[in-house]
């Protein structure tokens, strides 16, 4: 299995730092947020790690991922034109056609400091996943409708107007060898981008949905106030 780190995005809601340098090297307590997501692969014994990121910032992803990890293989796919976070998974898949992918987004927080052996578990059972949390905001998320007796998935419905369920995309995902090689980048939308929901919801059939349970912290770290929160989240954990 291949760990992707998606950390091509340009960050403008954390203007003006992003002006200058990349939201991922941007700090959580006293750790770049990219740090996070690569930990994430850690916990999960990944050993073959792809980060997809903007070739001027490719030193420096390197420089901070060789001071805090050790894995086996590290691959670096360039995006220097950001079309979407499906866009970035399909980079990706065009490299490493024959391996299956766990994709996190380089910018959100998902730990659970009691142990991560859910994601684990689900990860070794199951070929494709939908990763949710609960979340009181849904407004602001990829948000999971579900059937009537809440047991299917019938799609996502990306910042919906009214809530669908409490039930949020968290940013990880498992995609298998198969179903990334059935990427297409079609149609942008009205962000002028290639989104991975429509994608999800294309083959919603062949995903397995877990909702993880409320020992996982979630932060999206897209905005100042959500880096403070997760700042209060760590301070409470002096090991981490």
């Amino acid at each position: 299995m291949l760990g992707v780190a998606l950390a091509g995005g340009k960050g403008t809601r954390l203007n003006p730092l992003t002006k200058i340098y990349n939201k991922h090297f941007l700090l959580v307590k006293n750790k770049p947020i990219i740090f996070y997501c690569l930990k994430q692969f850690q916990l999960l014994k990944i050993q073959n790690i792809c980060v997809v990121c903007n070739s001027k910032d490719y030193k420096s992803f390197k420089l901070i991922i060789d001071y805090y990890f050790n894995f086996k293989n590290i691959y670096y796919v360039n995006q220097n034109n950001p079309k979407g976070v499906l866009h970035g998974i399909n980079l990706v898949k065009k490299k490493f056609r024959k391996s299956d992918l766990l994709i996190n987004l380089g910018d959100h927080f998902l730990f659970n400091f009691k142990g991560n052996n859910e994601i684990y578990k689900n990860i070794n059972n199951f070929e494709n996943i939908i990763f949710s949390v609960r979340s009181k905001n849904v407004k602001d998320y990829g948000n999971l409708y579900f059937s009537k007796n809440k047991k299917k998935l019938i799609k996502i419905i990306e910042k919906p107007t009214r809530p669908y369920s409490d039930y949020i995309l968290c940013g990880l995902l498992k995609v298998s060898s198969d179903l990334a090689n059935k990427i297409k980048l079609n149609k942008k939308s009205k962000r002028n981008e290639y989104e991975w929901v429509d994608f999800i919801n294309e083959y919603i059939e062949l995903f397995s949905t877990v909702k993880l349970n409320s020992s996982y912290k979630w932060v999206d770290l897209g905005t100042f106030e959500r880096l403070n929160f997760a700042n209060r989240i760590l301070n409470k954990h002096e090991n981490f």
